[in-house]
């Protein structure tokens, strides 16, 4: 998996701080980028607001580049909390993530997510990404099942320095925690990347949260609940 996020030097990016973004405040046809809340990879393809029934969510457009990526300005710098984001993905090859502590100067991050490898099939993972944006796999194990129109609620929960302890949360549930004596990312940015690697996929995003450390990890957040009960 190799795909670059570049982090624009000129953003100057707020305190940190909870942000939570469903969607719901933009109409349909918005490009995420067009709110003060989001910064989009220049050099990628974009997401813009579509509806779905009563929900709205963010569909991702690859028009001339297999990579999506997205830094939360709203969310600030943080180190020890948790980036979550909802998942609909349909397509052999597709990767959904969130990421978090993603360096300013560099791009360097963690990221966590799922990839469709065949049909409803997908595989669960944590990552290491340089500064190239070549993903070192920290955990890669079976994921949830993503029937065509469900989702999955992906959870990244960072603490610590030496080592980083991150944690992988499914719709909910613990899924894996592992311990990065390496990399040593302190604070940075969150946001989430969308990728594929063959034919186009269909993916859309919902639900966006960042939390800070003052909410106990035991609890189920907003996301999590809508993704179990779509």
């Amino acid at each position: 998996m190799k795909k670059a996020l570049i982090v624009l030097a000129a953003v100057a990016f707020i305190a940190s701080g909870d942000f939570t973004d469903d969607f719901e405040s933009y109409s349909p046809g918005d490009l995420l980028e067009d709110s003060p809340n989001w910064d989009r990879e220049p050099a990628g393809g974009y997401a813009r607001i579509t509806q779905q029934g009563s929900n709205k969510a963010a569909e991702a457009l690859f028009p001339d580049s297999a990579f999506i990526g997205y830094v939360c300005e709203a969310a600030g710098l943080w180190a020890d909390g948790s980036v979550e984001m909802d998942f609909s993905p349909e397509g052999v090859g597709s990767f959904s993530n969130v990421f978090s502590r993603m360096s300013i100067t560099n791009g360097e991050s963690y990221a966590a997510g799922i990839t469709v490898v065949f049909g409803s099939f997908t595989y669960a993972y944590m990552a290491y990404v340089n500064a190239a944006g070549d993903y070192e796999l920290l955990y890669y194990d079976l994921g949830p099942t993503v029937t065509p129109g469900s989702w999955a609620n992906v959870k990244l929960h960072t603490e610590g320095t030496d080592p980083v302890t991150l944690t992988l949360f499914i719709n909910g549930e613990n899924a894996a925690k592992v311990f990065d004596y390496t990399h040593l990312l302190t604070e940075g940015i969150s946001g989430f990347a969308l990728f594929y690697q063959e034919d186009p996929p269909t993916i859309l995003a919902d639900n966006f949260q960042v939390i800070l450390n003052q909410q106990s990890l035991g609890t189920t957040t907003l996301g999590a609940l809508k993704a179990l009960f779509r």
